[in-house]
């Protein structure tokens, strides 16, 4: 299983602040879509995949973000709310995925979730 993320946030995720969480980190890292472009990649210099991060959704009821990742902050759940999943892999490529998507949250203004804490 890979380490993973849930992101709910008032503003959907776009390349330009995935390539902008991504610089803050590391500014080698290159970005490419697969899945028809439904998931974006950031890859690192040997092209190993660092993260991997779904379009994001809009939650009919930010309530429903609770019943999937209920260590959410219920208090950052105010208005609509984009729902954001990313996955890194157990590696130190994926230690590094893990600090792109804390500073994506962080830019999203958003509240995160994570399995590899």
């Amino acid at each position: 299983m890979p380490r993973e993320f849930r992101i709910a946030a008032p503003v959907p995720v776009d390349l330009v602040v995935i390539a902008q969480a991504a610089a803050v980190v590391d500014d080698s890292l290159a970005v490419r879509a697969i899945a028809h472009g439904q998931v974006i990649q950031l890859v690192d210099v040997a092209d190993e995949t660092i993260l991997s991060i779904q379009v994001s959704r809009l939650l009919d009821d930010p309530a429903d973000a609770l019943r999937v990742a209920p260590t959410l902050d219920p208090g950052a759940l105010a208005g609509p709310q984009h729902w954001v999943e990313a996955f890194a892999p157990w590696t130190s490529g994926g230690a590094q995925g893990a600090r792109v998507v804390v500073e994506l949250a962080r830019m999203l203004h958003g509240s995160l979730e994570r399995s590899d804490a």
